[in-house]
């Protein structure tokens, strides 16, 4: 196979580019304070923390699938409260109302409209190649 951009045969498959830059790292931590002072006196403190983080490279950025953009609920209520000033500044009759509706149509219709565009983003995901060399991506057979 060869890169339909510069000729290449440093080329791999779309998914194994995004596997081999995507790292996912999570780590704990655990840990015990001792504090003495002289008005305070002894004082012990327990502490504990999670975290979670993901790093890709460049090339795994490009070669992944299309994803769904989610709109949680303190986004939708961002929007709803943004919306609400804005209505209430062009003086419309119930502005809360009208931006509540607004702001639930977005909350679904937004995802709803990029679950579409990344499934038919995502059809040829199988058969899409990586060039090393230029970072091309291109649909194609072996």
């Amino acid at each position: 196979m060869h890169c339909p951009s510069c000729n290449s045969v440093q080329v791999r498959k779309a998914s194994a580019v995004y596997m081999d830059g995507t790292l996912k790292t999570k780590t704990r931590i655990r840990g015990v304070g001792i504090t003495a002072g002289r008005r305070e006196g002894l004082g012990l403190g327990v502490f504990t923390g999670r975290g979670v983080s993901r790093g890709s490279t460049i090339a795994a950025e490009k070669a992944d699938r299309a994803r769904v953009i989610w709109i949680g609920p303190f986004k939708g209520l961002s929007v709803c409260i943004l919306f609400s000033v804005i209505f209430a500044v062009l003086q419309l009759y119930d502005p809360f109302g009208k931006a509540l509706g607004l702001a639930i149509a977005i909350m679904i219709g937004c995802p709803a409209a990029t679950a579409i565009l990344a499934a038919m983003n995502n059809q040829d995901y199988d058969r899409r190649w990586y060039c090393d060399t230029c970072g091309e991506v291109w649909t194609g057979e072996i």
